[in-house]
């Protein structure tokens, strides 16, 4: 039980477990999608482009909470001070994502009427 409980800078956090990280991932392109979908074809390009800078950056930008992370109640947090952590460290986290997201990119082509692949 004590694995699960993190100390960064004199705080004690605990950490999030793989399902909670999952669904917050999983809700995050669900919404990324459905924006993606909503937009129509003139807009969809910006759309999946503002889709993927939010997946890369999204905590960086809210504080460590992505939309799918408040939800769930989890955050990313800085190791060093406990603080949320920069666009950058947040960049760097996710760099797979540019490679591996493949959920991602079969449900905008799905929205585009192409079907899932």
């Amino acid at each position: 039980m004590h694995e699960n409980i993190v100390s960064v800078a004199g705080l004690h956090y605990r950490r999030a477990t793989w399902p909670r990280r999952i669904a917050a991932r999983m809700i995050d392109i669900a919404i990324l999608t459905a924006f993606c979908v909503l937009t129509g074809e003139t807009y969809r390009p910006l759309a999946v482009l503002l889709s993927i800078i939010y997946l890369f950056l999204g905590n960086g930008l809210l504080g460590g909470r992505s939309i799918g992370k408040h939800i769930m109640g989890i955050k990313v947090i800085d190791a060093r001070h406990g603080g949320a952590i920069t666009p950058a460290q947040d960049f760097v986290r996710h760099r797979y994502l540019f490679y591996y997201n493949f959920i991602f990119f079969a449900f905008v082509r799905l929205g585009r009427g192409k079907g899932l692949f």
